[in-house]
């Protein structure tokens, strides 16, 4: 099944957007966003804490909880999570699954403990690639701020087996309506057994039909979403003929 899901950035209560991380604007309220996503159709949403990590705080579980009380769909949680009791907490606020980014390079055995008290398929392994040349991607941390030396394919092929799921963002793509790093997905889709959902630059319709051909097994739209009137339920109907899609 292919999933359309909504991507919502978040600092402090509000959801925010930029390009390429950078020059954050507000949207609105976290959880206002969060039932719009619902009432478009979105099968997930994607809430990542941009600054979390790099402010080294927590998520802030009140607004993580007020989200989750306005969705009747899949929530998972990506940012500032360091600790097994940072992802029971989660729980608690309503969260199905957690996501993992800088805490993967820092302390990779979290996902194993995650893995071991709530199943692999509660995992997401949480990567911000940054194009360095042609078929070249470089992890980033820290809220894509800070380079980690580590490439895409390397972190992939040794933590997709500890987790159930990959979300692919592509810095160079994010929040610029250019269309997705269908390389990217490729190579990712390539080297893991593992669902992979991808972000970053997608548009419209026929860039998610792109995305899914290349490997994605779900795409997650923001910017389309937030300043263009993207309606997932919309989408699908378009793509029901060539995907298994939850219409």
């Amino acid at each position: 099944m292919k999933r359309i899901c909504a991507r919502i950035d978040v600092k402090g209560e509000n959801c925010v957007k930029g390009k390429n991380y950078e020059g954050l604007r507000k949207i609105g309220p976290a959880g206002a966003i969060g039932h719009r996503a619902f009432g478009a159709g979105f099968d997930e949403v994607f809430y990542i804490d941009l600054v979390a990590s790099l402010y080294r705080r927590n998520f802030d579980a009140s607004v993580v909880a007020q989200v989750a009380s306005s969705l009747f769909i899949p929530f998972s949680v990506t940012g500032g999570v360091r600790s097994i009791d940072d992802a029971k907490a989660l729980v608690v606020s309503g969260v199905e699954k957690v996501g993992v980014n800088t805490s993967a390079h820092q302390n990779p055995g979290l996902l194993d403990e995650m893995a071991a008290l709530f199943g692999r398929q509660f995992c997401v392994l949480s990567i911000d690639a940054k194009r360095l040349g042609a078929g070249s991607y470089e992890c980033q941390v820290l809220g894509g701020r800070e380079h980690t030396g580590v490439m895409v394919a390397d972190f992939v092929r040794a933590m997709a087996p500890r987790v159930g799921e990959i979300l692919l963002t592509s810095i160079d793509r994010d929040g610029c309506l250019t269309g997705p790093d269908l390389e990217l997905i490729e190579q990712v889709a390539g080297l893991c057994q593992v669902p992979l959902v991808y972000s970053g630059g997608i548009r419209n319709v026929d860039d998610i039909r792109q995305a899914f051909r290349a490997g994605a097994s779900g795409v997650a739209v923001g910017a389309a979403f937030h300043d263009e009137g993207f309606i997932a339920m919309e989408a699908k109907a378009q793509l029901q003929d060539e995907f298994e899609v939850n219409l």
